[in-house]
């Protein structure tokens, strides 16, 4: 403890600082449990027909710890692969503060098929509005592409601890 403590005095001597934020934006399981989820309508989404799903917090139900606050700050929008019941896009926005987040933050996150059948991560965009300590404010935009997937074989053996051999 005390060299950490140390380790801080001396960032902030230096004038370089870190500040991390994350937020738990929770999986499906969250969102069946805490969101009320409804087809919202279908649209065509980069060639493809899609149904729209709309999560909301439910309403009636109150968060009992921080992760569940935190994963009930957000409203979802996705988009589903009509043909292959994927989802191709999901959007997230703050609908109010969470860890630093203040509402109207947006992350969104875009997949398209791959190679055989595969559905991969294409973009994230991200506009953000952070507060930290009521005196720090930033805005964060930023756009992340994954491109030129590859392909690969692994050859792997699932053993269970009697057969493991010590050099």
């Amino acid at each position: 403890m005390e060299k950490t403590r140390a380790e801080r005095r001396k960032a902030r001597k230096s004038g370089l600082t870190h500040i991390e934020r994350t937020v738990d934006l929770g999986g499906l399981a969250e969102t069946l449990k805490y969101f009320d989820n409804r087809v919202t309508g279908e649209e065509t989404l980069r060639g493809h027909l899609t149904w729209v799903v709309e999560s909301t917090p439910k309403a009636d139900y109150k968060p009992s710890g921080k992760s569940q606050e935190e994963i009930m700050s957000w409203r979802h929008r996705a988009w589903f692969d009509q043909k292959d019941g994927v989802q191709m896009q999901l959007q997230s926005i703050t609908i109010r503060p969470v860890n630093g987040f203040q509402p109207g933050s947006e992350y969104v996150w875009e997949y398209d098929p791959g190679p055989e059948q595969v559905w991969l991560l294409r973009k994230v965009t991200a506009h953000v509005e952070l507060q930290m300590y009521k005196m720090i404010h930033g805005r964060v935009n930023t756009l992340q592409t994954y491109t030129n997937y590859k392909k690969f074989d692994v050859a792997s053996t699932i053993t269970t601890g009697d057969e493991v051999k010590k050099p």
